[in-house]
């Protein structure tokens, strides 16, 4: 018979601390099994067929004892059955052991999976049997019949978690990532890499950073660092520790790369012009979102001052004339972008709308 292990719901071993072993429901008898038939005949509709009534298969097939079930049957292709709360209590009205009257009473519910206590009641002398049953089978000490429903109610789910969804997701991202490695050292291209940190919460209350790098030509994230506010001084130098972190992994890999783009971070913008730009002549560029995001910040500032209203009406125009000098000077020549965005001055003193 195969076993079973201990629930991990926090309130299950509160209340089962010593539960007996666990195992597969029992099977009905064949002749039980014939006797719960109806009778096809006693239905004024029924028309038999020539495979026979095909209302009960243990008329003709006979149910197989447990000791005949192989132990080896995965649970998520072993056979599953809705059963009415009434027909399944009906089980148990029987005791096992001396024939006599018995009680079956739903100890537990927790989604699919029904715990029922089945106690013997023959009168005058009951015969002392008393187990647990389970409807489903274990894997590990999850329900093979376990639901993401369950959560809010069962630590489990934090269990299952980590035992199958998260090093699912960790074989496929490093399989997918092994293969862009592989990819890009193939086309022998020096990479261009944006990136840019987040962390679990604003300010400077962060516990967690992630950095993440992504690979310009193939437009896919190739690396991601992962940094600890303990790990470093403050939640400020989180981003600039990944930044460090993933520069490395990218040279254990022997890939080499040509142009980074990060955003206006001042440790991150130093750190780079020294140890990269200088010693490695990687060029560096700010990322063109961050800096018309800081200009529109400047702009509404400016536009909530008295008299000053008129420049909410320029704050699109402005932002768009931004990305423009970026996205028409391929080559990165500084210079030509400067003079493409001052020459925004002019026209908008000669016109007061846009």
């Amino acid at each position: 018979m195969r076993e079973a292990r201990t629930q991990c719901c926090t309130d299950w071993e509160a209340t089962e601390a010593n539960l007996p072993d666990k195992g597969l429901s029992p099977r009905l008898s064949e002749e039980s099994a014939v006797d719960m038939c109806d009778d096809p005949t006693n239905d004024p509709d029924y028309q038999p067929t020539e495979q026979g009534d095909g209302i009960c298969s243990t008329r003709h097939e006979p149910i197989p004892d447990i000791d005949d079930v192989d132990e080896l049957t995965p649970p998520h292709i072993e056979p599953k059955y809705l059963v009415f709360e009434s027909s399944l209590m009906g089980l148990f009205n029987l005791c096992p052991e001396c024939h006599g009257e018995s009680q079956g009473r739903i100890s537990h519910i927790r989604g699919s999976l029904i715990v029922i206590n089945h106690v013997c009641q023959n009168q005058p002398q009951p015969c002392g049997f008393n187990r647990k049953w389970y409807s489903q089978p274990f894997i590990g000490n999850i329900p093979a019949g376990y639901s993401g429903d369950e959560r809010s109610k069962c630590s489990s789910f934090i269990v299952h978690q980590r035992l199958y969804l998260q090093p699912a997701i960790v074989n496929t991202w490093e399989r997918m990532q092994f293969k862009m490695v592989e990819d890009l050292k193939e086309s022998e291209e020096k990479l261009v890499i944006g990136g840019d940190a987040r962390n679990d919460s604003p300010g400077h209350t962060a516990k967690y950073g992630s950095y993440t790098f992504l690979e310009q030509n193939l437009n896919k994230v190739i690396h991601v660092e992962l940094v600890q506010k303990n790990e470093v001084a403050n939640s400020y130098q989180m981003e600039l520790e990944a930044l460090k972190r993933g520069i490395a992994w990218l040279q254990t890999m022997e890939l080499e790369m040509r142009t980074i783009i990060t955003d206006r971070h001042m440790q991150v913008t130093a750190w780079i012009r020294e140890e990269l730009t200088k010693k490695e002549d990687i060029k560096h560029y700010f990322d063109v979102w961050h800096i018309s995001k800081g200009i529109k910040k400047k702009l509404r500032a400016a536009a909530a001052m008295k008299d000053c209203g008129l420049i909410n009406d320029w704050i699109k125009s402005i932002t768009n004339h931004l990305y423009w000098c970026a996205s028409s000077s391929p080559d990165g020549d500084g210079g030509v972008m400067a003079a493409k965005w001052a020459s925004i001055v002019k026209p908008h003193y000669e016109h007061p709308c846009p």
